[in-house]
């Protein structure tokens, strides 16, 4: 190996765990994905770029950089991530028309949990086997943050229901000890 391919290397490695380290801190969301975006502009050198998250059986945008908000109102309805993964003809005419032609899944065990749409690069070059391979590192890092940040979200949601109803069982509880008063009176 030469020296500036050790060099790469590590600096590569150094940047998955700086960047795992960072957003495995953090429970938001949005954080995460900005993180995502961001640390992707920097390593492929893109300036436009989008996250788009399966939820409720529809696939929607949960962060984008650099795109202007008429772009985004164009993004098509998708169902599942299975078809925007290439196979989808309105994604493909979006991604011709908003210029962001890579398109990644990004996936966990448990199965997959979006898609990133990337821009060309600044100096028009493809994107070479070892950039795609760090992309699918970087998000395959980022899939557990994601994940984690979904869950925390849905245990928050689960626990504000479960605060009203204890709420409405209390008061319940009120009015019938106040009934049982009335009664023996």
């Amino acid at each position: 190996m030469i020296p500036t391919d050790i060099t790469k290397i590590k600096r590569n490695l150094t940047a998955l765990v700086e960047f795992s380290r960072i957003v495995n801190s953090s429970h938001d969301l949005e954080f995460t994905l900005n993180n995502l975006l961001l640390s992707c502009f920097g390593k492929f050198l893109v300036t436009k770029g989008l996250v788009a998250l399966s939820k409720n059986d529809e696939v929607k945008v949960f962060a984008s950089k650099g795109i202007s908000s008429e772009i985004l109102k164009k993004f098509p309805p998708i169902q599942s991530t299975v078809d925007a993964k290439g196979s989808d003809e309105s994604l493909i005419q979006f991604q011709s028309y908003s210029g962001l032609n890579l398109c990644q899944e990004i996936c966990s065990s448990r199965g997959c949990l979006g898609i990133i749409l990337l821009g060309e690069k600044i100096n028009k070059s493809d994107y070479s086997e070892e950039e795609l391979d760090f992309l699918k590192t970087l998000l395959n890092i980022s899939a557990t943050a994601i994940e984690n940040s979904i869950f925390i979200d849905e245990l928050k949601l689960v626990n504000r229901n479960l605060d009203s109803r204890v709420n409405r069982l209390s008061s319940l509880f009120e009015l019938s000890k106040e009934f049982g008063i009335l009664e023996s009176e």
